[in-house]
């Protein structure tokens, strides 16, 4: 460790651009060529924290610091500096990135990597680089990308959880294109579980082709292509460029199209390509697919420049083989159109679960994974029509007393009277399918009658709050407020007796209407808290912009607080950023007496975890109030 440590600190001293690293806001790194660009001292910019809370500086860190909070605002990852002759270059590129780590640092989109690209250079590295491209084939030099597109592009590239890449085109939320007077005959679209919407033109020519086939042999392809974060770049860039870039990319699949091929725009962002006859066999057929499609990506990844500068956009794209003349026994053999598009969905999905900017061919496994959405989707929807949901409270204590003094209510399926799969398994389909807004408002109305219930009895004191979870697809609920509105003047509950939990999931979407929102719930008394704060996307610079009043620690942090001192002192350094915007924390996942003496020591005001208690139900809660 020690010696890759020592290789790590020598190419980073001799890259020829400034490198920075931040953890949580503060610089704990820099080189030699960061230091010549801000003609700064070490001293001067390591430690230095985000924050504008500090003791006067040089004028290049105030300005640094200045453009990093630009960056992460507006969810850029290149931004332009000039910094009015008090850099060594007038122009500097500067770009922000996650850190590839030498082992010494947890690889964390809190561990931040900005990189200094003074103009010169960064010109002189490109040609270097058009040069070398120019030498290769023809089919290499479609895939190679200049490099000065990474430090100019403003497209955020933040990854999302597993539970966010269902709903990932439902976010997109992209501006619809103009619809020709064949497209306006198709309103009535077939859509997917999903609710991707399919004309039935090619609905029909998809089951056409699978019940007429030419031969016996004959094979061809769906290819779903989706572009990848297009919210973000719509966001950033407007809806003029975002349209730009919907017209570039349709434009760029027809243009490939043959005549055996069909070429459908679905949801704004996304495009369904029918080839027909690609080959005589199955094997053939999925790497004539595999090609088609990697074509496809590849040219769509080229960067192009609009009024707004030059953009690149990545796509996902997944393919299912029609095997129209083969009629033997196969799971992956198709009965309808619909099973078709289904395949190709799945398989766009797993693409985006793979890290995005790829290419999924549709298998056997997709097939049983997508059966079991389906299937729970279906019982799911069963379970909300009957009733099938409970809730348990999971007690926060007081650190210094002991006392219970709140808690925060989970969602249970239960069937039975017993509890039916992990909230793990289920709350992500909910969020899918849109579920999750219904279920969510029944959540926030029975909390407020456990707290009635509390109340009567004289077990809660106004002191108290219970906290529920808010999921980023009801937040946006446009009845949001009205539904919590009307749950506490039903059952006659103080609002600041009600915390709201939000993840940081959800201030990659819009982050200026997501406060806005906030503000106005907030304005009613109901209090707000960031949950599993450090397993998500923002930085704690966020803290300061968020109308919070809580913030939770995520139990990953927690969990080795005793025998990890790297994960001790980011804990102590949350604690303190949190405490200075005035915020209380609670930690989550304490299982250790240890952990509890640590958390006690560092000022945390409260935790919640097995070691004091699991989520229980209401009954068992109450005793654990009077206890």
């Amino acid at each position: 460790m020690a010696d890759r440590h020592k290789l790590y600190k020598k190419v980073l001293d001799r890259a020829p651009f400034g490198t920075l690293l931040f953890a949580y806001g503060v610089c704990i790194d820099a080189n030699n060529r960061a230091l010549q660009i801000l003609k700064c001292q070490r001293s001067e910019i390591v430690g230095a924290a985000l924050s504008e809370d500090q003791t006067p500086q040089s004028a290049s860190v105030e300005q640094l610091k200045q453009v990093i909070d630009k960056l992460q605002q507006d969810q850029l990852s290149g931004i332009l500096w000039r910094s009015e002759n008090i850099l060594e270059e007038d122009e500097i590129v500067v770009s922000q990135g996650p850190v590839e780590s030498d082992g010494s640092l947890d690889s964390s989109d809190d561990v931040l990597s900005i990189t200094l690209y003074p103009l010169p250079a960064l010109a002189h590295m490109v040609v270097k680089e058009f040069s070398t491209v120019a030498t290769v084939a023809a089919d290499q030099a479609e895939l190679a990308q200049p490099v000065a597109a990474a430090a100019e592009t403003e497209v955020a590239t933040e990854a999302e959880p597993e539970a966010e890449l269902e709903q990932d085109r439902e976010q997109d939320n992209p501006p619809e294109p103009v619809a020709s007077p064949t497209q306006q005959s198709e309103r009535d679209r077939y859509e997917t579980l999903s609710g991707l919407p399919v004309s039935p033109r090619l609905i029909h020519s998809i089951g056409d082709y699978l019940d007429n086939p030419q031969s016996d042999t004959a094979c061809g392809a769906l290819l779903l292509i989706d572009l990848d974060h297009f919210n973000s770049i719509n966001e950033s860039l407007g809806k003029a460029v975002g349209n730009q870039i919907l017209e570039r990319a349709a434009e760029t699949i027809k243009g490939l199209c043959t005549d055996n091929m069909e070429m459908d725009q679905v949801a704004g962002d996304s495009f369904l390509v029918l080839i027909k006859n690609i080959a005589d066999s199955a094997e053939q057929a999925r790497e004539a697919s595999l090609a088609i499609a990697n074509e496809i990506r590849c040219i769509l990844t080229r960067p192009f420049f609009t009024e707004n500068g030059e953009v690149s956009v990545t796509a996902s794209v997944g393919i299912s083989v029609l095997y129209a003349g083969l009629y033997y026994a196969s799971p992956e053999v198709l009965g309808t159109a619909e099973q078709a598009v289904q395949q190709a969905e799945s398989a766009m999905f797993e693409a985006k679960r793979r890290g995005r900017d790829n290419v999924v061919l549709f298998d056997s496994q997709i097939t049983r994974q997508a059966r079991q959405r389906i299937n729970m989707q279906s019982s799911l929807r069963k379970a909300v029509a009957n009733q099938e949901f409970d809730l348990y409270v999971q007690p926060q204590v007081s650190t210094q007393t002991g006392d219970v003094v709140g808690g925060e209510v989970l969602l249970r399926w239960m069937h039975s009277g017993q509890a039916q799969r992990s909230p793990a398994d289920f709350i992500p389909v909910l969020e899918s399918s849109g579920m999750i807004v219904d279920v969510g408002l029944w959540v926030i109305r029975t909390s407020c009658e456990y707290l009635r219930n509390m109340l009567d009895q004289g077990l809660w004191t106004p002191d108290m709050q219970m906290a529920v979870n808010i999921s980023p697809k009801q937040f946006h609920d446009p009845q949001l407020i009205k539904s919590l509105e009307h749950s506490l003047k039903s059952y006659d509950i103080r609002p600041d007796m009600l915390t709201l939990e939000v993840t940081e999931t959800l201030l990659i979407d819009d982050f200026e209407s997501v406060v806005d929102k906030m503000k106005k719930i907030r304005n009613m008394g109901t209090r707000f808290a960031i949950d599993d704060f450090g397993s998500g996307y923002s930085s704690m610079i966020y803290l300061k912009r968020l109308p919070l009043d809580i913030l939770k620690i995520d139990r990953e942090f927690i969990t080795h607080l005793n025998s990890d001192k790297e994960t001790l002192g980011l804990v102590e350094a949350i604690m303190m950023v949190a405490h200075h915007y005035g915020l209380d924390v609670v930690a989550e996942g304490v299982e250790k007496r240890e952990v509890l003496e640590i958390l006690r020591g560092l000022g945390c005001e409260k935790y919640q975890g097995a070691h004091f208690s699991m989520p229980v139900s209401l009954d068992k809660f109450q005793r654990l109030l009077v206890a």
